[in-house]
């Protein structure tokens, strides 16, 4: 069995540390805390179907986690999790959401209802049809077998009401909530098939994918519009998580009487995160609001992290993959 275990989304601590270190009355805020939230949902929701991915018998699954490649056109598009057997691949399209969930017929929509309050969203079943149809083509162009393609829309939050105006076989079958993923395999797996893939064959499928996989990763200053001289420098308290803590003895000491010995590693990753892919003794120094150039060396000697150059000119590389 081969496994691209689920991680916490580089993206997601990318917002974490943005929202983290971004001035509380900064114009961009309500724009990131919204794509933060939605980040967030997205990751607990695709967690909670773990525990019954787990339960699958591992000689006989592949899964892949977040898996995003390029269509024919050069676009990318995002699998939540791929599940690759000898018999069939399955595409697992998670959705965390509250309230009565409606698939509607007359304009192919997908709403929400909580209370008064009605949404529309983008529907996720003409969305995995899409998958499916790319995934063929990314097949197709790398010369693999092509068994046949499933898809499955996973409601993770159980208590969330599934209505239909569509009497038909794909939503009725194919959408459900998570408690329902082991019984909706088991059917698949019962299925008659004469395309069944070879042990080589399966495993040339995952590894082509995986080679070509290419994890969300973007600039976030960037993208918001945010100069780097706006982010807020120090190493913040873990307990009350306002003040800026000052270096003194071997250990952080804040103003509410906490003291720490590694508050600092948090601090040197949100410069990762945010800043750059690398950092100096210098830049340490700087961000974490240190003057001795010695407790900078030996902080950043103490996270392990890989290291060109010597002395001054040392560089040391943060290395951050899905």
């Amino acid at each position: 069995m081969i496994v691209k275990e689920r991680k916490i989304p580089t993206m997601l601590l990318k917002l974490e540390a943005l929202l983290r270190r971004l001035p509380k009355e900064h114009s961009m805020r309500p724009i990131i805390e919204s794509d933060f939230m939605k980040f967030k949902a997205g990751y607990n929701g695709e967690k909670k179907i773990d525990y019954y991915l787990d339960l699958l018998p591992k000689k006989e699954y592949n899964i892949l986690h977040n898996i995003r490649v390029k269509n024919e056109d050069k676009h990318f598009f995002q699998i939540d999790t791929l599940i690759i057997t000898s018999k069939y691949i399955l595409i697992l399209e998670v959705k965390n959401m509250l309230g009565n969930l409606m698939f509607e017929r007359d304009f192919n929509q997908f709403i929400r209802l909580i209370g008064e309050n009605e949404e529309s969203f983008p529907n996720p079943i003409l969305q995995v049809d899409r998958h499916q149809v790319q995934l063929r083509a990314f097949f197709d162009k790398h010369k693999l077998a092509i068994p046949p393609i499933y898809s499955f829309i996973i409601i993770s939050n159980s208590s969330s009401v599934i209505k239909t105006t569509l009497r038909n076989s794909q939503v009725l079958e194919n959408v459900f909530h998570k408690e329902q993923l082991p019984l909706k395999i088991q059917k698949l797996n019962e299925i008659k098939t004469n395309q069944i893939i070879s042990p080589n064959q399966l495993r040339r499928i995952t590894k082509t994918i995986l080679k070509n996989h290419t994890t969300l990763n973007f600039d976030v200053l960037e993208k918001y519009n945010i100069n780097k001289n706006e982010i807020i420098k120090g190493v913040f308290c873990p307990n009350c998580t306002t003040n800026i803590m000052k270096r003194g003895h071997g250990s952080w000491h804040c103003k509410c009487a906490h003291q720490s010995k590694d508050a600092h590693i948090q601090a040197i990753y949100d410069y990762g995160y945010l800043i750059s892919h690398f950092i100096t003794n210098c830049e340490c120094r700087d961000f974490l609001q240190l003057s001795s150039s010695s407790s900078a060396s030996y902080l950043l000697k103490s996270l392990n992290l890989a290291r060109i150059g010597l002395n001054k000119s040392s560089k040391y590389l943060f290395q951050f993959d899905d």
